[in-house]
């Protein structure tokens, strides 16, 4: 591997531990410190086998076998922790086969070169400290059999290895050694799925977050334009708006188009606010408001309309800043949908209250349609029912072709 290749990862890893990119990937960030732990772990387990290397080829009856063994066991640990620091992630399943394959050749042959008394409880005989590290490294395998099948090869390998051992009074110390081995693997193998499923969880919920997040970023960009792009439609086209056309007189006419430029101008900001991010800024010039005033607020723009406000009732009646822009908006386009389609004769908006709730209506005696909350278009779906409904707002719609359409928005006193 070229030394461009190894300080690449050198400086992955160094950014890692340091905090840079954490958090990006979870399920990644998961493999990362499997691969860290299982690195740490077989080198760890080369540094308790070098101190006794060479005891152990004085007693060994078979020393240049020994050292053959001793190499292949350290090269494959050094070779395990590379693969894993190099991927970022546990060793896969053709790796972990190749490993547990030679770990249990290399148990089976301890057999020779190892005396009796030195294949327990010492790092002379090295090869169950070294199998405990291979098997520990296999916990991490996503495959349950091959997990299973490494476990039950290293311990059968290990019975094996410690067979003559079994006859003495050691026999109690090889029963805790095995035991061991599958209290350990059992308990890593949990520890390693526990993190995988934990990460998979948060990379899930986090995707699941990222996609409430652009559908709200959509609702909003929708909410906050769509009265926008209404009004520029109508000063593009002035033929529109049919109320005028039919008065045939210059004031009417003027009345629209200084109108439609008051509103304009308003959207405009709105629309700015939008794209600076500062549409809290339109939220707090609501602070304060009643509900007179909302719909006073609303109303602004539409003189051209046959418009007659209601909202005696409300002088005192104040609502919050977040549910009075709402509702401005929510007016605005009602009122909008008015002047597009209804070609109405009379357009009432209605305030009253009752108990601790209040009722603002929007009636008018127009071209009426049948109303579908399925078929709802941007302007009463998004910026009415459901731009009101986050703020606790119900809206009902009763309206049918021919009749007139009839719009309440009813919320609780603040």
């Amino acid at each position: 591997m070229g030394t461009d290749k190894l300080r690449q990862c050198a400086r992955i890893w160094h950014d890692w531990l340091r905090g840079r990119g954490r958090g990006e990937d979870p399920v990644r960030d998961a493999d990362m410190v499997l691969a860290l732990l299982i690195a740490g772990l077989r080198l760890g387990v080369i540094a308790q086998m070098i101190p006794s290397l060479a005891h152990g080829i004085d007693v060994s009856p078979r020393p240049a076998l020994y050292v053959v063994c001793w190499g292949l066991a350290a090269s494959a640990s050094i070779a395990t922790a590379a693969h894993a620091c190099f991927r970022r992630r546990p060793p896969g399943a053709r790796w972990v086969r190749a490993d547990i394959a030679l770990t249990v050749a290399l148990v089976v042959t301890g057999a020779a070169i190892v005396p009796a008394d030195d294949r327990l409880g010492t790092w002379s005989g090295f090869l169950p400290g070294y199998a405990l590290g291979a098997l520990l490294s296999a916990c991490t395998v996503a495959h349950t059999r091959l997990w299973f099948g490494a476990l039950i090869a290293v311990v059968g390998s290990l019975l094996v290895h410690l067979h003559p051992l079994a006859i003495t009074d050691l026999r109690f110390s090889i029963t805790s050694n095995i035991v061991t081995f599958f209290v350990l693997a059992a308990l890593v193998r949990t520890a390693a799925l526990w993190s995988r499923r934990m990460a998979e969880e948060a990379a899930a919920a986090r995707e699941w977050a990222a996609q409430v997040a652009r559908e709200d970023e959509l609702r909003r960009a929708r909410t906050s334009l769509h009265n926008g792009v209404a009004l520029l439609g109508l000063l593009a086209d002035e033929q529109q708006h049919r109320s005028a056309v039919r008065a045939g007189t210059d004031s009417a006419a003027d009345e629209w188009r200084g109108g439609l430029r008051r509103q304009a101008r308003e959207e405009a900001n709105r629309m700015r606010a939008y794209l600076r991010g500062e549409l809290k800024t339109v939220v707090e010039d609501h602070d304060g408001a009643t509900l007179a005033q909302v719909v006073e607020r609303g109303g602004r723009g539409f003189e051209d309309l046959p418009l007659e406000t209601v909202a005696d009732a409300a002088t005192n009646l104040r609502i919050g800043p977040e549910p009075a822009a709402a509702l401005t908006a929510a007016l605005q386009s009602l009122l909008l949908n008015v002047r597009l389609h209804a070609e109405a004769q009379h357009v009432v908006v209605h305030v009253e209250e009752s108990g601790a709730g209040w009722t603002i209506t929007v009636t008018d005696d127009g071209r009426g349609f049948q109303p579908e909350p399925a078929r709802f278009g941007v302007g009463l779906g998004e910026v009415v029912v459901a731009s009101l409904a986050r703020h606790g707002i119900t809206v009902e719609v009763d309206a049918a072709p021919g009749l007139g359409t009839s719009v309440s928005m009813s919320g609780g006193g603040t």
